[in-house]
């Protein structure tokens, strides 16, 4: 299903004043036919694993530090940008736990799946990822 693990650039440039959280949430990898999921194993921002965090009740990622901009509005920038890799459940992660520690890679009838080409249903999968801006 994956020869490569799915990476994306994502940054932000911000002239507003005040203090943000950038925060995403990460879905499994579902194929077409609607049935076939293949967790996610791990989150890696440029290169480095992310530890997910509770925000209200869903686990996040937080894609930066919290962002600061004491300038006002017009007169100045911040900004940055970093490469995240979404990595897919595979079979030497069976047993460990998922990216959000919560279910044992393996052990779950709904996620028997993964995505080395000789162990997942072949075509298309999809990972809903969802980005979010706090005010803090």
């Amino acid at each position: 299903a994956f020869n490569i693990d799915p990476v994306f650039d994502y940054g932000y440039q911000t002239n507003a004043q005040g203090q943000y959280d950038f925060l995403m949430s990460v879905g499994d990898f579902i194929h077409t036919d609607g049935v076939t999921k293949i967790r996610i194993y791990d989150v890696t921002k440029d290169g480095v694993s992310m530890t997910p965090v509770l925000d209200e009740s869903d686990y996040v990622y937080e894609l930066f530090d919290t962002v600061v901009n004491t300038v006002s509005k017009g007169s100045g920038y911040v900004a940055d940008e970093a490469a995240f890799k979404i990595i897919p459940a595979k079979k030497i992660h069976d047993g460990l736990s998922d990216h959000l520690g919560t279910t044992t890679i393996g052990s779950n009838v709904n996620y028997v799946d993964y995505a080395d080409a000789e162990d997942s249903a072949p075509g298309s999968y999809t990972s809903t990822i969802t980005i979010r801006i706090k005010a803090v």
